[in-house]
Order: structure tokens, then C-alpha cells, then sequence
């Protein structure tokens, strides 16, 4: 390479963001990634480099170091394993390349075994599982001796999923601690010891203690649907009006609701809740009185021929030409 050519290569001297990986002309232009407590982290690194030639392969579960310039002036480390690369192409003199880095952990979790554990704990079955992967660094602090299983399987799972798929004996006393707060798993009973206070809150609904029964929540609100307004009117055939008569509303859930109907026949009756309902009208006083209906006179037991002459005449068509309404 002439002096011309190095001195227009790129280079991580004092840039923002470094990468320390087995291709050292690589110059970080760019990375994204997420990370979290008690989960891994996967970062996507773009790159430039004046070759074109770079083995893809070659750099596959090769170690990773992510530097990034902090305000202060320290740098912030994340170190892993290149689990993914491709080319993303180039203009003639700048190629670009984008790196995946993950933590070691990401190998067991690709791939599914079906295995048989016997007569070990969980300290052997981690190392015999992990001594598949040369990049696995890890370390048990162990201060008794754990007991062993007769039978532990792997079924249909990666081998990171069953390594961290917990299994409680209760013919055992687990304690996990951290600091000075810690929490027994004892037979059936589950015990804290904390130096100040605590709370457990699910979906936002505080449980205090170490019961192993449910907690009690609070109900959930019930469903308001909106109500709906009734509104009556009854009438004879002939559209007069049924003034005053009582009427019962059953709703679905047994509710009972009695009214009066107005001098229109009408009633409005309101907050009825969605739903079939039944409505019955009670007889009433006179119901039948109509108001074109003419009593007989004085309703008399044995009216005289003049009253039953001038209620005969009153509604009588008498023949054409005669003018005479009496009843012979």
C-alpha cells in the first residue's frame, strides 16, 4: 500500500466509536443494538473497509470488543461474539460490512436437543452441557454440595433454554441471595429475609408476604352498556287513544317495572338496560267504555216506548222518501 492509499484508508484513531475484531481495517460508521438487566444483548455494527475480499466465514463466532466514548472520557466496553455478518456492499473504494454481536450465550440457544441426564446435579449438568461451546465463560460459587438427580431430560429444547429452566426440589432448601436479602425455598414454604421493606405487586396490586396462597385482588370493574329509553303508546284499531291503562316491564335479569299510560295513551320510560324485555297491560275500569258510546236512558230496567223511540230514531236510516223516524 502507497503513502497515498494509507493515508485515505479510514481509522478508529480517537473516533467516538471503536471495534477491536480479527479484521482490524474495520471502522465502526454506525451500530444499533438492544441490551437489558438479566437478558443478552445483540448489537448490529456497520462497517467500512477498503477490502472487498474480507472471509465472511472467518469471522463467525470470532471474539468482538464494542467501545463507545462516554462524555467523561472513559470508554464503555461490551464484549462478545460475532454471530452473524454480511456485505452490504460498496462505491469502489469504501465497502460496508454489518456484524451481529452477542453474548456466548446466544450459541446454546440455536438448535434443539433431546438428552437424558442421570444421577448428576445442576453444577455437572452445565459443564457437560456447555463443554460443547469453547467460547461458554462461566463459573459456579457453590459452598455445599448439591444433590444429584436421578433423572434431569432435555426434551425438544435448546440448550440454553434448558439450562435456565428452573427446577425446584422440595425435598431440598434452596436459599438465593443477593446482598444481604435472600429467599428460602423450603419444602412448601417460601421465606424472605430482607433488612428493610418489601412489596411483590402483581398487575399493579400490591401482595405483602410469603403466603403460597393466591393474592387477593380487587374485583374488576364491571361492563357498562349504555342504557336505552322505551317508549310506549297503545291504541285501539281505530287509533283512539287507551288513557290511563297500568303496565308491568319485565327485564332480563327478573326486574319488575310498573307505570301508567297518560290521557295520550303514551308513557316514556327511561334507563332500560339493553336486552329483550316483556311488557303486559292490566285490565283497567272501563277498559271498554268507549266515548261514541251512547247508555241505554237512565239505564232503565223497562225504558217506555218514547225512550226506545228516541234512541231507535237517533242512529235509524229510515227508507228513501219517508220522512216519519217514529216506530210504528
Amino acid at each position: 500500500m502507497d503513502i497515498s492509499t494509507a493515508l485515505a484508508a479510514p481509522s478508529q484513531h480517537a473516533r467516538l466509536i471503536q471495534l477491536s475484531s480479527p479484521q482490524p481495517d474495520f471502522v465502526v460508521e454506525r451500530f444499533t443494538g438492544t441490551e437489558a438487566v438479566c437478558a443478552g444483548f445483540r448489537f448490529e455494527i456497520d462497517c467500512l473497509s477498503m477490502r472487498n475480499d474480507v472471509d465472511l466465514d472467518g469471522l463467525l463466532e470470532q471474539p468482538l470488543t464494542l467501545q463507545l466514548r462516554q462524555a467523561a472520557g472513559t470508554m464503555r466496553r461490551w464484549h462478545g461474539l460475532c454471530t452473524a455478518v454480511a456485505a452490504l456492499g460498496g462505491d469502489g473504494g469504501l465497502v460496508r460490512y454489518r456484524l451481529t454481536m452477542e453474548p456466548w450465550t446466544a450459541l446454546p440457544a440455536l438448535g434443539r436437543n433431546a438428552v437424558i441426564f442421570q444421577d448428576l446435579d445442576t453444577r455437572a449438568i452445565c459443564e457437560q452441557l456447555f463443554a460443547a461451546y469453547p467460547q461458554a465463560l462461566f463459573r459456579f460459587d457453590v459452598q455445599q454440595t448439591l444433590p444429584a438427580r436421578a433423572i434431569t431430560t432435555q426434551y425438544r429444547e435448546s440448550d440454553w433454554d434448558f439450562a435456565t429452566r428452573i427446577d425446584i426440589l422440595a425435598q431440598q432448601k434452596i436459599v438465593l441471595q443477593a446482598g444481604r436479602t435472600s429467599i428460602t425455598l423450603e419444602g412448601g414454604n417460601i421465606t424472605f429475609a430482607c433488612p428493610g421493606t418489601f412489596t411483590v405487586k402483581a398487575g399493579q396490586h400490591p401482595f405483602m408476604g410469603g403466603e403460597s396462597n393466591a393474592a387477593d385482588l380487587p374485583p374488576l370493574p364491571e361492563e357498562r352498556v349504555p342504557t336505552q329509553t322505551l317508549h310506549l303508546d297503545h291504541r285501539y284499531h281505530d287509533d283512539q287513544a287507551l288513557a290511563g291503562a297500568d303496565s308491568a316491564i319485565t327485564l332480563a335479569n327478573g326486574q319488575q317495572m310498573r307505570g301508567r299510560l297518560d290521557a295520550q295513551g303514551r308513557a316514556t320510560v327511561p334507563t332500560i338496560p339493553a336486552g329483550t324485555v316483556d311488557l303486559m297491560f292490566f285490565p283497567m275500569a272501563g277498559l271498554f267504555g268507549r266515548n261514541d258510546m251512547t247508555p241505554t236512558p237512565n239505564d232503565a230496567v223497562d225504558p217506555s216506548a218514547t225512550q226506545l223511540d228516541g234512541v231507535i230514531g237517533k242512529y235509524a236510516i229510515p227508507p228513501a222518501g219517508d220522512t216519519d223516524k217514529g216506530v210504528s
